[in-house]
């Protein structure tokens, strides 16, 4: 390959990384959340304490 391809190819796969990326840091801020807002309150309605900062 080409230099000039090499480089369109290596900005294609950040870019998918990158998004990648952020899926996975959406997720584990839902996780830290205690796993959204529907468990949350299923959690709470059974009387368990939320637990933050684990």
């Amino acid at each position: 390959m080409t230099k000039k391809i090499q480089d369109l190819e290596f900005n294609k796969n950040e870019d998918e990384n990158r998004l990648l990326l952020k899926d996975v840091e959406k997720e584990l801020a839902k996780i830290a959340k205690g796993g959204g807002e529907k468990a949350a309150a299923k959690q709470k309605e059974k009387g368990k304490p939320k637990l933050v900062g684990i």
